[in-house]
C-alpha cells in the first residue's frame, strides 16, 4: 500500500519509453525478408526462364547443323558409290585388255608349219572372248553411267533440301517442344558449299587411296586388278589359254590405270567436292537459331510488382523505365550458333570423301565462326554486338 501523500513512480516520456522497440525493429526485419524472398523467387524464375530460352535455341542450332552434317556424309557415301561402279566398269575393260595381250602371247606361240599350239587360243581369243569381253565392259559401263547419274541427281537434291530440314527442324524444336516459354523460333543456314569435282579424283579413289586417318596404307587399284584378272579368266579358261592369261597377268595393274583413263570422262560431274574458295568454320558452316518468348511467359512484370509492393509502392523508376524496358525487351529473345566440320587433318580433297561430318555448338558469333565476318562499316558493328551476346 501507498501511504498518505507518498509520490508513486512516475511514467517515462514518449523519448525514454523503450518499450515496444523490438516490434517495432521486427516489422522492418520482416519487410527485409519478405524482400529477400520476393528477391529469390524472381532470382530463380528468371534463370530458369533464360535455361528454358537456351535450351530451346541450343537443342534448335545443333539439330540444324547435324542434319547438315549427316547431309554430308551421304554425300561422301554418293561419291563412294560412284566410285565403285565406276570401278567395276574399270576391271571390266582392265579384263578385255588382257585377253588382248594374253591373244599377243598366245600369237607369239603360233608359227607355223613349225609351231601350232597358239594358233587356236589365240583365234579363239580375238574372234570370241575379246568380243564378249568388250560387250561386257559396255554394259557395265552404262549400268555405271546410270548410276552416276542418279547419284550425281540425289546429290544435288540432297544439297538444296538439307538447308530446308534444318531450317524446319530448328523451327518444329524451338517453337513446339520448348513451349512456353518460347512463343516462336527460327533456324537460319546457307547451302551446302558443293561444286562439281574434277573426273581425276574419282580415279584416285579407284587406283590409290591413303585411307582414313590413323588407318594403314591401303590401295585398291590391288584388289581391282584382282578382279579384273578374275572376270578375264572364264573368257580365257572356255578358249583353252589361262596360261597366257597367267603370263601377261602382272600387266594388270597398267590396264587398269589406263582403263581408268578411258572412262574418265564419264565420271566428270558426278561426284561433288567442296567449293575452292570456302575454308573450313567459314559462314558456309555455320548454323544459327533464334527463339522468342511468349508475353506472358516473361518473369520480369512479376519482379516489378513485388518490388513495388516491398517498398510500398513507392519505387522510383522514372530515370530507370527506358533502361529496364530495353532490357526486358532483350531479354525475349535467345540466339545459339553450331556449325558443321571435318573431323580430321586430311586434306581439304578427301573432305568429301571420308565420313567424318561432325556437329558442335559454338559460341554465337554475326557472320563466320571466328571473326564477324560482316562486310565493311558493319564490321565494328557485329564485333560490338558480338562482345554483347552473351552464349
Amino acid at each position: 500500500m501507498r501511504r498518505p501523500g507518498q509520490v508513486g513512480p512516475q511514467r517515462p516520456g514518449l523519448i525514454q519509453d523503450q518499450r515496444g522497440a523490438m516490434m517495432l525493429l521486427g516489422i522492418f526485419m520482416t519487410t527485409i525478408v519478405i524482400g529477400m524472398l520476393y528477391y529469390l523467387a524472381g532470382v530463380g524464375e528468371t534463370i530458369t526462364y533464360r535455361e528454358r530460352m537456351q535450351d530451346a535455341v541450343d537443342s534448335g542450332a545443333f539439330a540444324g547443323s547435324l542434319l547438315y552434317a549427316r547431309a554430308m556424309n551421304v554425300i561422301v557415301l554418293l561419291n563412294m558409290a560412284v566410285a565403285s561402279v565406276f570401278a567395276i566398269a574399270v576391271a571390266a575393260y582392265a579384263a578385255m585388255l588382257l585377253l588382248l595381250a594374253a591373244a599377243g602371247a598366245a600369237s607369239a606361240d603360233c608359227n607355223p608349219p613349225y609351231r601350232w599350239s597358239g594358233c587356236i587360243p589365240a583365234l579363239c581369243l580375238m574372234t570370241c572372248a575379246v568380243p564378249q569381253a568388250c560387250d561386257n565392259a559396255d554394259e557395265k559401263r552404262d549400268i555405271a553411267k546410270d548410276v552416276a547419274e542418279n547419284a550425281q541427281r540425289s546429290a544435288n537434291a540432297i544439297a538444296t533440301a538439307t538447308r530446308i530440314a534444318a531450317i524446319g527442324a530448328a523451327f518444329e524444336i524451338t517453337t513446339f517442344r520448348y513451349q512456353p516459354p518460347v512463343q516462336i523460333g527460327a533456324g537460319l543456314g546457307n547451302e551446302m558449299p558443293l561444286d562439281d569435282e574434277d573426273p581425276s579424283r574419282a580415279c584416285d579413289e579407284i587406283l590409290t587411296f591413303s585411307g582414313p586417318a590413323g588407318a594403314p596404307l591401303d590401295m585398291p587399284i590391288l584388289a581391282v586388278s584382282g578382279f579384273a584378272y578374275d572376270i578375264a579368266r572364264p573368257f580365257a579358261s572356255d578358249c583353252s589359254a589361262t596360261n597366257y592369261l597367267n603370263q601377261v597377268a602382272v600387266s594388270s595393274i597398267g590396264f587398269v590405270y589406263l582403263s581408268c583413263w578411258i572412262i574418265e570422262d564419264d565420271i566428270a560431274g558426278r561426284t561433288k567436292k567442296i567449293q575452292d574458295d570456302v575454308n573450313m568454320g567459314g559462314p558456309e558452316f555455320q548454323f544459327r537459331t533464334f527463339a522468342m518468348a511468349q508475353d506472358d511467359a516473361l518473369p520480369f512484370e512479376p519482379n516489378q510488382e513485388r518490388v513495388e509492393l516491398v517498398t510500398w509502392g513507392n519505387e522510383d523508376s522514372s530515370t530507370m523505365d527506358g533502361v529496364v524496358g530495353f532490357l526486358e525487351e532483350a531479354n525475349r529473345f535467345s540466339v545459339a550458333q553450331s556449325e558443321y566440320y571435318f573431323d580430321g587433318d586430311d586434306d581439304r580433297e578427301l573432305w568429301t570423301w571420308r565420313m567424318n561430318w561432325r556437329s558442335r555448338l559454338r559460341r554465337f558469333r554475326l557472320g563466320g565462326g571466328g571473326a564477324s565476318g560482316c562486310p565493311g562499316f558493319m564490321g565494328t558493328v557485329c564485333d560490338g554486338l558480338n562482345s554483347a551476346v552473351i552464349h
